[in-house]
């Protein structure tokens, strides 16, 4: 097995076909095939399945290739770093909403203290996003909210964290100090996009209890929600600490009757990925930072 099978290999994935591969490759089509093929026999399983024509990666396809991507990457990027005589200390990493806003900027003004000549590279996006860079190695690790069903991700919890409801003080909830399941029915909801750790998490709750929410307004920023809240267009579910950073004027943090908002901040990246120094330093001062807020 050499790099070149995984860089054919990594084409036809791409590509979804072994006739464009062969054409991106400048090679011909049985060469492709046969390489394929090699591949196959020397692991011994299916890496497509063939149907009419067309080529379906396998399970076991796909496991090759995340490794395959990781493997030739780490190639290249030491031949770069030999051919150029400067050791690359670049640093790829994410952040959801939340932590982009209340935590980022002061994780990278601790650790940029101690790494001086490392270039960090931020992403700020919602936590679906973030995952799928992660996968196709577009990032070192990230930091993020809510549930993560991928296998081929570690996960190091920091710490949970809550989301509450916010109405105006004008809006009559305001009134009481517990609101109720049935308050909400006539209610306005303000809230993120579909894609966002926050939105995940109200939803799969509020359908626990049998409740689908048609929120009014879908934003990828939680400011802008809380801003449309302070003028009584609706009410939103945000997370706590963005109340720590914005006026709150006119705004009035409430509980929700037996509704657990809890969610917890989780640092992630590749299984197959080995921390060097630069990341398990970025991953403990991310720690040090959110855990003592």
């Amino acid at each position: 097995m050499t790099l070149r099978h995984f860089r054919i290999f990594i084409s036809v994935v791409k590509l979804n076909s072994i006739t464009l591969a062969a054409e991106e490759l400048y090679m011909s089509q049985p060469a492709v095939s046969l390489a394929i093929k090699e591949m196959e026999v020397y692991y011994g399983v299916r890496l497509f399945d063939r149907l009419s024509r067309k080529i379906f990666i396998t399970d076991e396809g796909r496991r090759v290739y995340d490794v395959a991507l990781q493997v030739v990457k780490n190639v290249d990027d030491l031949r770069d770093e030999i051919s150029t005589g400067v050791i690359q200390n670049d640093l790829r990493i994410g952040g959801s909403m939340t932590i982009g806003s209340c935590y980022l900027p002061q994780i990278l003004i601790d650790f940029k203290k101690d790494h001086q000549r490392t270039s960090v590279v931020s992403i700020i996006d919602n936590s679906s996003k973030l995952i799928d860079l992660i996968l196709n190695h577009k990032l070192d690790l990230a930091i993020i909210e809510g549930p993560i069903f991928s296998d081929k991700l570690k996960s190091i919890v920091i710490r949970n964290d809550n989301l509450v409801l916010i109405i105006a003080s004008n809006n009559p909830l305001s009134q009481k100090n517990i609101i109720s399941l049935s308050d909400l029915q006539d209610q306005n909801f303000l809230l993120r996009d579909k894609d966002s750790g926050t939105r995940k998490i109200v939803d799969s709750l509020f359908l626990a209890n049998n409740i689908i929410i048609e929120p009014k307004i879908e934003s990828v920023s939680t400011i802008s929600l809380i801003e449309a809240v302070r003028r009584n267009i609706g009410i939103s579910i945000i997370p706590k600490q963005f109340l720590t950073i914005v006026k709150k004027d006119n705004i009035i943090q409430r509980n929700i009757e037996n509704m657990n908002f809890e969610r917890a901040f989780t640092i992630i990246y590749q299984k197959n990925k080995h921390p060097n120094t630069m990341m398990n330093d970025f991953i403990e001062c991310s720690k040090r930072i959110i855990i003592k807020d």
